[in-house]
């Protein structure tokens, strides 16, 4: 009778290890889960920030063309897009124009720029 006294104490020993086991794992899980979630997030950020540091490039980019009187139709990147607004004239003699970039069809970054042309 001794020895079965004994050998619960061993099984309930054995069974609450156990349990401390599958309560550290299921933690170690959850913890695991959480740091998915944190890098595919992190991911993504790092993804728009290097297309929006493109974009900014690409615009002024140019705009620096422009201003210089050359085309800029070359500039496109592969995933990356310009569009050239004219806007209105405020002043005489100055060509103000609005560059859009976009990444599809969705805008990225805007930059309006002007530059003095020589009146007639």
């Amino acid at each position: 009778m001794i020895l079965g006294k004994g050998g619960d104490a061993v099984n309930r020993r054995a069974s609450l290890i156990l349990m401390e086991l599958l309560v550290m794992v299921l933690i170690f899980s959850l913890a695991a889960a959480a740091c998915l979630g944190v890098f595919a997030g992190a991911r993504r950020m790092t993804e728009e920030t290097a297309r929006l540091d493109r974009a900014v490039l690409l615009a002024q980019n140019t705009a620096q063309l422009l201003k210089a009187g050359r085309d800029p139709g070359g500039l496109d990147s592969g995933e990356l897009t310009v569009r050239i607004e004219e806007l209105p004239p405020e002043i005489p003699g100055l060509k103000q124009v609005r560059i859009g970039i976009f990444f599809g069809e969705e805008p990225v970054f805007s930059l309006d720029t002007g530059w003095q042309e020589v009146l007639p």
